[in-house]
């Protein structure tokens, strides 16, 4: 870009040559390009040591916050499945302890426990 003036070529206050023009407008349109990869990179660098934790920022911050409210609703479906079984499960231990029978089973529950989700025909006019 100030190649005509620091070698040289062009005099001060001279009109500009065409080779001046030539050299300014396409050392302009580089440095352009030059400043936008600059740009482009610091930002890209930014983001990555956000996502490493180096850096706090509202990207992570708000990551943190959407992540933390979808565990808390796979924590509650996770809950409300695993609370029957349990509690089952532990009707059955103290039975066991006081040397009782264990509560009776319902036929799904006999079902699974025998190694899977069988079902019996249904009778007439039960809805599956």
């Amino acid at each position: 870009m100030v190649a005509p003036w620091a070698l040289a070529f062009q005099s001060r206050g001279a009109a500009w040559s065409d080779a001046t023009r030539n050299s300014f407008w396409s050392g302009l349109g580089v440095a352009v390009v030059a400043l936008a990869g600059l740009l482009l990179f610091a930002g890209n660098l930014a983001a990555q040591l956000r996502d490493a934790g180096v850096l706090a920022g509202p990207r992570r911050e708000l990551r943190e916050r959407e992540e933390g409210g979808a565990r808390a609703g796979e924590t509650a479906r996770l809950e409300e499945a695993l609370v029957p079984l349990a509690a089952r499960l532990l009707e059955e231990l103290a039975a066991q302890q006081r040397g009782e029978e264990p509560p009776a089973r319902s036929p799904s529950q006999e079902a699974f426990s025998n190694g899977g989700l069988r079902r019996e025909p249904a009778e007439r006019g039960e809805r599956l």
